[in-house]
């Protein structure tokens, strides 16, 4: 979809740690997410503004 063209997923990989971020979205963009159902984004934008997750050494 054109409306979500912006949209950017950054991932910082460091030894210890995964940094992820995502951009907020436009009235548009949460309009359109809510009159299909989906939450997804709203799901990963709430984990990518969290301290980051630590990574398990293998």
């Amino acid at each position: 979809m054109e409306a979500f063209d912006n949209l950017t997923l950054t991932m910082v990989t460091l030894p210890t740690q995964i940094i992820c971020q995502l951009p907020p979205l436009s009235s548009f963009q949460q309009r359109l997410l809510a009159l299909t159902g989906c939450r997804c984004y709203m799901c990963l934008a709430a984990h990518s503004s969290k301290p980051s997750r630590e990574v398990s050494k293998r």
